[in-house]
């Protein structure tokens, strides 16, 4: 004949949390709870042994179910950010930049019609190498409906004595109509940097000029309503509302499908 001893409930708390580069924002990879409820009976067999049988109930989250994005709002310092627009020219540093041309895509085979055919096979393999941005092998689309890819166009003349190779850090950011700013994007690589090793690093030579595609993964909701920028310091690496230097304007932004 067996024993019951003691019977008791444990609550299991398991939280799995998840970022990206790139600054990343989706809710599911956030934040993610389980919430599991273990029932433990313990029993004594006439022998003395003990045993110890358990039962788990279904997490009572929804792992699947919609959440909706919090994105953080972005507070520069006063007087330090110029905002500027597309083709207008400045100059920063060793280098002088203007931004020409600026599309908004939900799908990366437009890429292919952007970048010279010199790098296709580099940027088959970056695009099939970023599982984390969820890109469709059958479509080539974003799977994510509210995110989008933002392909800009600029010229940039290297005014450095000396050969360098630079680093280029540049982020999206968005105003809305409630003129809070946010940013909610990030540059994933350069066209003309896909055969390197890192894909947002470039060797420039003095007097040089050179025409670059940037690639930037955006999430959330697109909306025309919003005016929305890109980080035009490209070596500059302070945290969002530290940031100081120029703020592009994609004032001519051309949707394609």
């Amino acid at each position: 004949m067996k024993l019951k001893k003691v019977t008791f409930i444990l609550l299991l708390l398991t939280v799995l949390c998840g970022c990206t580069a790139q600054p990343s924002n989706n809710t599911n990879n956030i934040l993610k709870t389980k919430t599991y409820l273990y029932s433990y009976d313990y029993e004594t067999e006439p022998d003395g042994e003990l045993i110890t049988a358990y039962h788990e109930e279904k997490p009572s989250v929804d792992l699947n179910e919609s959440r909706d994005v919090v994105k953080a709002t972005v507070n520069f310092r006063k007087n330090t950010v110029t905002y500027i627009k597309m083709n207008e020219t400045y100059s920063k540093g060793n280098y002088e930049c203007t931004v020409k041309e600026a599309y908004k895509t939900v799908s990366s085979d437009f890429f292919y019609t952007l970048v010279d055919e010199q790098y296709h096979e580099a940027l088959a393999k970056e695009i099939a190498k970023r599982p984390y941005i969820y890109i469709s092998k059958d479509t080539g689309k974003l799977i994510k409906p509210y995110d989008c890819f933002f392909c800009v166009k600029i010229h940039l003349k290297y005014t450095g004595s000396q050969p360098t190779t630079m680093e280029f850090n540049s982020a999206e950011f968005e105003k809305k109509p409630d003129s809070l700013l946010y940013s909610n994007g990030f540059l994933i690589f350069i066209d003309n940097a896909l055969s390197n090793e890192k894909k947002d690093n470039l060797y420039l030579e003095p007097g040089k000029e050179y025409d670059l595609w940037l690639f930037y993964h955006i999430s959330g909701n697109f909306s025309d309503k919003n005016i929305y920028y890109i980080q035009g310091d490209f070596q500059n690496y302070n945290d969002h509302d530290s940031y100081d230097g120029y703020l592009i304007e994609l004032n001519d932004l051309t949707e394609i499908d």
